[in-house]
């Protein structure tokens, strides 16, 4: 697929010099691939500043993919903010920023307050029909003690679930789900 494109490409440019960002991006994914993440964040930094336009288009989510590695949990949040700023529009972004709000291995950088507002847009962009959305919403809502709520939209984000989900995620939803019911029930 592309992907594997991407990554011979940036075989090929190891000691070279990349001429432009996508180049950068290229050589940034095979340096991630054989783990080499300072040489993979400095491509990336560097095809940000060729051309601020790659940040949207996957370079903030790796960069915070490579601090999740590491488990730089403030890097990692700094760099979907990043992402979220960079491309208020676009859902995928406003959830992984939410998302990494709520579930943040460090828990005094959690920020649940902050985490809704994102939450919500990103619902919205969605129409409500994501079921990966709502169940970002859904935990939103309950650490912000909205437990009616949350326990509402995970129905709706379960409702939403294909068939052939693993079960695994499906097992995720679920234990979120019976967790937001237990809550609503000692109210």
């Amino acid at each position: 697929g592309r992907t594997a494109r991407t990554v011979e490409r940036g075989k090929q440019l190891e000691g070279g010099q990349p001429a432009h960002a996508d180049e950068y991006v290229a050589r940034a994914g095979y340096r991630m691939k054989k783990k080499r993440h300072d040489e993979a964040l400095k491509d990336l930094e560097a095809a940000l500043k060729a051309d601020p336009a790659q940040g949207p288009k996957g370079v903030y989510q790796a960069m915070a993919g490579i601090a999740k590695i590491r488990k730089e949990w403030k890097q990692e949040l700094e760099c979907y903010r990043r992402w979220a700023e960079a491309a208020p529009d676009q859902f995928e972004a406003l959830n992984a920023y939410a998302w990494a709000l709520l579930t943040c291995e460090e828990a005094q950088l959690r920020d649940p307050k902050a985490a809704l507002p994102l939450a919500e847009k990103a619902a919205e962009l969605t129409q409500h029909a994501n079921p990966a959305i709502l169940d970002t919403l859904a935990l939103s809502k309950f650490r912000n003690g909205q437990v009616a709520e949350a326990l509402a939209t995970q129905k709706k984000a379960m409702d939403l679930l294909p068939a052939n989900l693993q079960a695994e995620q499906r097992k995720d939803y679920e234990e979120r789900l019976k967790e937001y019911q237990a809550a609503n029930a000692g109210k």
